[in-house]
């Protein structure tokens, strides 16, 4: 029952942070929308990764799961950054190549979890 749970939460991670990262190419800024879907991708991505460290019964010392946090860190550490430029009202927004290191190290994570699990 984790199982389809985690790969619900994982899907929709990914959907919400490829809609939020092709609207701030897209606009060239962070809106509040940009944010809220960035924010729901974070959240349900945290909730996956819970969901298959219940099913592993805990953090397993692997390469995938080091590899998980490190691209959920960067995730998070994208949603914090573009909260704080977004509230400073300053127009900026992440460096694209951050965003796109970023999403491309979770891409991998993600296709890699479907491959060895």
């Amino acid at each position: 029952m984790l199982l389809p749970a985690a790969i619900i939460a994982v899907v929709l991670a990914l959907v919400l942070y490829a809609t939020s990262v092709f609207q701030e190419f897209s606009r060239k800024a962070v809106s509040s929308a940009t944010l809220a879907l960035f924010w729901w991708g974070f959240v349900f991505d945290l909730t996956g990764t819970a969901l298959m460290s219940l099913m592993t019964a805990g953090f397993a010392l692997d390469f995938h799961s080091v590899a998980g946090l490190v691209a959920l860190a960067l995730m998070g550490g994208k949603a914090v950054w573009s909260s704080i430029n977004y509230r400073e009202g300053s127009g900026k927004r992440v460096p694209p190549a951050y965003t796109i290191v970023s999403g491309l190290v979770w891409l991998a994570v993600f296709v890699a979890g479907f491959a060895i699990r």
